[in-house]
């Protein structure tokens, strides 16, 4: 089964700054864990309170032209059925690039995982 609407939802997500695309379509056991931060955060509720806090944080630095920030969808060569958001950004003249892996069970969203965008990686980009 293929993720492809749960990354578009999560894209929307990053590049509107806002929960709600996705606050529907996750589980209530979802897990969201990143190689910059410590500790996996569990659970539909905590994670939506982080992310909230985490969105407002990236909108107040693009107001102040601080970043400039966008999520795409993309298909890694000779992954089947797995769509990643990518996130590229620019802070401070340093640009980064995040993959996203996004599972799903049920058509629920049940973890993300953000790491950071391998430069051996062969990937298309979707619209």
């Amino acid at each position: 089964m293929s993720n492809l609407k749960q990354v578009k939802l999560l894209t929307q997500m990053w590049n509107t700054l806002d929960v709600s695309p996705i606050e529907n379509h996750l589980s209530n056991e979802i897990e969201y864990s990143s190689a910059w931060v410590v500790l996996s955060i569990k659970g539909k509720y905590d994670f939506l309170d982080f992310m909230t806090k985490k969105l407002k944080t990236i909108h107040t630095g693009k107001e102040n032209g601080l970043i400039t920030f966008l999520a795409t969808v993309i298909k890694i060569k000779g992954i089947k059925n797995q769509y990643f958001v990518e996130l590229t950004y620019e802070l401070k003249d340093e640009n980064k690039e995040i993959l996203i892996r996004v599972e799903v069970k049920s058509n629920l969203i049940t973890s993300i995982h953000l790491f950071p965008k391998s430069t051996e990686l062969v990937t298309i980009k979707f619209k």
